[in-house]
């Protein structure tokens, strides 16, 4: 069923389970959202899309057509709430901008901010929770948490763990932990989908990359890094480059200027694995000792999963390392020798999509003797902010690089199945 409503002096034709918030954005009408995301809906919370409805405010997010509506979206009255809106948000909000990891347009309460011109005035300490470091790939500061209850919904509905909830006590509602637990005590698995939704910098990833950055610059180590396929990708999207265009040449050359001696793709560990999982995969099958179906450990989210839900599957769990962990691991043995480098002198970086894998880098099975397969791990977004804090023109880099060949050694994942095949032909 269509209604034909009218929006801002124009007739339009609208569906009845179109809300006014999607037909607006349709329309081309700019409807500032904090608890809305296309990804999940509207948690109807923020109340930020208000609109003006024959002469009452509505949140636009929550309200369908009906016959003879009246709808107009830049009024006096609109204004005057959303600027209360965020004015109110800001009394409880951090004046920390400067030093915040979602600022430089990241921040959506601050892009919103400046459209309204709210200034955050507020000069007291409002700094009401500690600080949640206890996760490997994930720091919860609720100090600037503005309760649009994202979160909530990602994890719940969308990656199905549901590890926050919603409480409220005299009035006053708070996002916690179940159980009351800390954030890395829960079966949180470090995806990073709620830090990807978090419209403010109340959920970031783990920073290293002010420790990355001082380490290029000062460092006598050999440095070495390794990026997943995913991120050339992806990353050209931080530069106004068109998401999905291959810029691997920019990041090799932006990676040479930053100071790694050696740059690398993870596409070489990766044929590794897949010859190791291939062979053990075999072995189980032949030998018939330990638990079928084998699943691959190559994706530490996956593995945070089955530890931490269900545990009774571990053993079914390949024992090889991840690509990023065995070419930390080879960096450190093959490539050492070979270079006549002693391992504590070659320092591992990778660059990774996933912040569950800063955590597994720091696996006690990922070290041997104390020195650990891979060093640090920095995500895409870290990645384009040592970029840009080192002042490089990513845009201008050459486009003729290549990644440094790993002794040699190329991708060579065909000739791997071939002889996987072979093998299994054989037994």
């Amino acid at each position: 069923m269509n209604f034909q409503i009218e929006i801002d002096g124009v007739l339009t034709d609208i569906e009845s389970t179109q809300t006014l918030l999607e037909k607006c954005k349709e329309l081309g009408i700019n409807i500032p959202t904090l608890c809305h995301h296309e990804d999940l809906g509207s948690q109807k919370v923020c109340g930020i899309c208000v609109i003006e409805c024959n002469g009452e405010l509505l949140k636009s997010c929550e309200t369908y057509p009906q016959e003879n509506m009246i709808i107009k979206t830049k009024t006096p009255k609109i204004i005057e709430k959303r600027e209360k809106i965020l004015k109110d948000i800001m009394e409880n909000h951090p004046n920390d901008c400067l030093t915040c990891e979602k600022s430089k347009g990241d921040c959506e309460l601050q892009n919103i901010s400046f459209e309204y011109n709210i200034v955050n005035r507020n000069l007291v300490d409002i700094r009401k929770y500690e600080i949640d470091n206890s996760s490997s790939g994930i720091t919860r500061n609720m100090n600037k948490c503005i309760l649009c209850e994202r979160c909530v919904a990602i994890c719940k509905e969308v990656q199905g763990l549901g590890i926050y909830e919603v409480i409220e006590a005299d009035g006053v509602k708070e996002i916690v932990i179940k159980d009351g637990k800390l954030l890395g005590e829960s079966k949180c698995v470090s995806c990073g989908q709620c830090i990807k939704i978090c419209p403010v910098g109340a959920l970031t990833e783990k920073n290293s990359v002010t420790e990355l950055n001082r380490l290029l610059k000062n460092s006598q180590k050999h440095i070495v890094v390794q990026m997943a396929p995913a991120i050339k990708h992806t990353i050209g999207e931080e530069f106004f480059i068109t998401p999905g265009v291959d810029v691997t040449s920019k990041m090799v050359g932006a990676l040479k200027k930053l100071g790694f001696d050696k740059v690398f793709s993870t596409d070489f560990s990766a044929d590794v694995t897949i010859m190791e999982e291939g062979t053990e995969l075999i072995e189980r099958l032949m030998k018939g000792d330990r638990e079928l179906p084998m699943f691959t450990s190559c994706c530490p989210g996956w593995v945070n999963y089955v530890e931490k839900s269900y545990p009774n599957f571990i053993k079914n769990l390949s024992s090889c390392k991840s690509p990023q962990q065995m070419f930390g691991a080879l960096a450190k043995s093959y490539y050492s020798n070979t270079l006549n480098i002693p391992k504590e002198d070659i320092y591992v970086v990778s660059i990774m999509p996933c912040t569950a894998k800063k955590g597994e880098s720091e696996r006690i099975e990922m070290q041997e003797n104390g020195i650990r397969d891979v060093d640090l791990v920095i995500t895409t977004r870290e990645f384009a902010k040592l970029i840009k804090m080192n002042n490089i023109d990513f845009n201008s880099l050459p486009d003729d690089l290549t990644y440094d060949s790993f002794m040699g050694l190329g991708s060579s994942a065909g000739r791997i199945l071939d002889l996987l095949v072979e093998l299994w032909k054989q037994h």
